[in-house]
């Protein structure tokens, strides 16, 4: 039965999407974003730049010099990310890049306005919008961990008696795609921080006692030997911050490994038995950190809450 188990799970092990939990942080190259759609380079250029900020401005990460990396795609005649990671893997790990973070414009919609509000005023506006796929790639082997499409939209408005009235609408594409380029820089820090959320997720419930959960199923995607070690099971609560989702880590039990069956653990619940009953019924998602494991970036981004 145990066999069977691990033979199902081994499945889903497959389908994980997460980094391996290490104690240095993560090295991230961010290049350029490239574009499926016609927009100006300097416009590319401020959304990496962005991307990049949004990363340097949080502790726990370490970047790559973007120039550095822009090298490397840029030596290509028609600029293709995922084609060329593969090829380009060793000139990109020589950078120093555990980890590549790529974005691809999917869409851009620009909408210029003239028009007479209700008080008699011409007015003038400009409304930009884009769709953007958000990709992170391990290096060393150039698997997809995870990706997420975000959007990003810009908006700004002039009206008779500004001096700015006097401009056409299109004078202001550069400010509103700056404004869009701003909001990306807070999405990329917490789309890197997901990304590395944890080493250790709950799959499965072995065995239950009431309402009491007893002994639980880990898988781990790291190779480290677990046996006998204590680890702190946590759920997230999610919550707004001016229109941003944020989620605080909140813990739910304690358990200790018992066996261990390569990356399958199986754990004994010391504490904490009706909380993991009630999170696993609430359909919460439950992962673990070893207090021997943990690392430091790891207990950083739990501390701040901008794991989401």
């Amino acid at each position: 039965m145990r066999f069977l188990r691990l033979s199902l799970l081994s499945l889903f092990l497959l389908q994980l999407a997460v980094a391996n939990t290490q104690s240095t942080a993560p090295t991230i190259g961010i290049p350029t974003f490239e574009s499926a759609v016609e927009i100006d380079d300097g416009s590319l250029l401020l959304l990496g730049e962005a991307a990049e900020r949004g990363l340097s401005d949080q502790e726990g990460f370490r970047l790559v010099d973007r120039r550095r990396m822009d090298a490397v795609f840029f030596a290509r005649e028609e600029v293709r990310h995922e084609d060329y990671l593969a090829s380009d893997r060793d000139q990109i790990a020589a950078l120093g890049a555990d980890y590549i973070l790529l974005g691809k414009v999917q869409r851009r919609d620009l909408e210029p306005r003239q028009w007479v509000g209700s008080d008699g005023l011409p007015r003038k506006s400009i409304d930009l919008g884009y769709r953007i796929k958000l990709s992170l790639y391990q290096v060393s082997n150039s698997n997809l961990l995870r990706s997420e499409t975000v959007t990003l939209t810009g908006y700004i408005q002039t009206q008779m008696g500004e001096p700015e009235m006097d401009l056409p609408a299109q004078a202001f594409i550069g400010q509103v795609e700056r404004q869009a380029a701003e909001n990306l820089a807070p999405i990329a820090r917490r789309f890197a921080a997901k990304s590395f959320q944890g080493g250790m997720e709950m799959v499965d419930v072995i065995k239950e006692k009431g309402k009491r959960v007893t002994e639980v199923l880990m898988v781990s995607t790291t190779q480290d030997n677990f046996r006998g070690q204590e680890i702190q099971l946590f759920t997230n609560e999610y919550y707004l911050v001016n229109g941003d989702s944020l989620a605080r880590p909140i813990p739910l039990a304690e358990i200790r490994v018992r066996d261990a069956d390569g990356q399958f653990l199986e754990c004994v619940v010391l504490e904490g038995t009706r909380a993991i009953f009630d999170a696993r019924l609430e359909g919460h998602e439950i992962y673990g950190i070893s207090a021997e494991q943990k690392s430091p970036w790891l207990i950083r981004f739990m501390t701040w809450g901008i794991i989401d």
